[in-house]
């Protein structure tokens, strides 16, 4: 009774085998191919044609902001979060939210060393929003903060 049911299984191995490897190759060269981002490109390089509108540490986290635009009047653009020491949170993620509301604009995730560059929405009343750090492992907000102005920031 074994016999012919290693023989039915033995078929039939062979016969999967070559089907499921042409799937994957197939599945491998059709695939997306994905574009550069911006995670790639250097901090120096993306911030170079920028001007540093203000500069402040997130209180109680060891985060500090760089706010930068196209000149000090000018609305921000992009913001370079900068860890100072270790930051060991899990999975850490930056909202930026006008005003109370609990929906906001994903930023990205805050890397546990190093400096992270993120492109702000463009929205009207910018310093009227928002940074909100939430820790998506553990569902809780780590710390808010306004954008610092260039009043009151070290630029």
């Amino acid at each position: 009774m074994i016999g012919p049911l290693r023989n039915a299984h033995r078929i039939l191995f062979l016969w999967i085998t070559p089907i499921v490897l042409m799937g994957f190759l197939l599945a491998v060269i059709n695939r997306n191919r994905m574009p550069v981002t911006e995670s790639s490109i250097s901090v120096v390089d993306q911030i170079a044609s920028y001007t540093l509108i203000a500069s402040r540490a997130w209180e109680g986290l060891p985060l500090k902001l760089h706010v930068y635009g196209y000149s000090k009047e000018a609305d921000p653009v992009a913001l370079v979060v900068e860890v100072e020491s270790h930051f060991n949170q899990a999975d850490p993620l930056l909202y930026y939210t006008l005003g109370e509301v609990n929906e906001g604009h994903l930023l990205g995730a805050v890397p546990s060393s190093g400096k992270a560059f993120y492109p702000l929405p463009e929205l009207p009343n910018m310093y009227d929003g928002t940074l909100r750090l939430y820790a998506l492992a553990t569902h809780t907000e780590l710390g808010r903060a306004a954008l610092p102005k260039a009043s009151g920031g070290t630029p």
